[in-house]
């Protein structure tokens, strides 16, 4: 870029955020390692948002599980150093703990007889969330009994 005629006979050439800009993409020696950070911490949460906004299929049963497999997708492009991903970690957990979307991967049969579906205590607190807010106590208790037999893949 700094090298093209455009840039060189642009505004920005003469202007100081040209100038520091020029500066920081040729003689910061950690940009471009700072750059490829934010590619590795990114491309899976575009995945994620690709997924979402597909018109395949209906997303609110996996996006539990895409957002955990992206999570780990982050920590392994981080080299698996804390450091690196927990904060982004921490940042993600609030869109990934949401009690409905933890019922919708509860309830979602693809994944609940999968080998790798996570009965976790807050996939199981989610779907009780969920149930509590939606459902009078008559059917929440008619709906545990049902949760049983789904358990057991009845």
């Amino acid at each position: 870029m700094f090298s093209s005629r455009k840039w060189h006979n642009g505004p920005f050439v003469q202007h100081n955020e040209g100038i520091r800009a020029h500066s920081t993409i040729i003689y910061d020696v950690n940009f471009w390692s700072h750059v490829a950070f934010c590619i590795k911490s990114v491309i899976p949460l575009v995945s994620v948002l690709r997924e979402v906004d597909s018109e395949e299929r209906p997303a609110m049963g996996f996006i539990y599980e895409l957002m955990d497999v992206a999570k780990e997708k982050i920590a392994f492009n981080c080299g698996k150093v804390e450091r690196k991903y927990k904060p982004i970690w921490r940042r993600m957990g609030p869109q990934l703990h949401q009690p409905l979307h933890a019922a919708g991967y509860y309830l979602n049969p693809q994944l609940r007889y999968e080998e790798t579906f996570s009965n976790a205590d807050e996939v199981r607190k989610g779907l009780e969330d969920c149930m509590t807010r939606m459902l009078s106590f008559e059917d929440h208790m008619a709906a545990d009994i049902q949760l049983d037999l789904y358990d057991e893949a009845k």
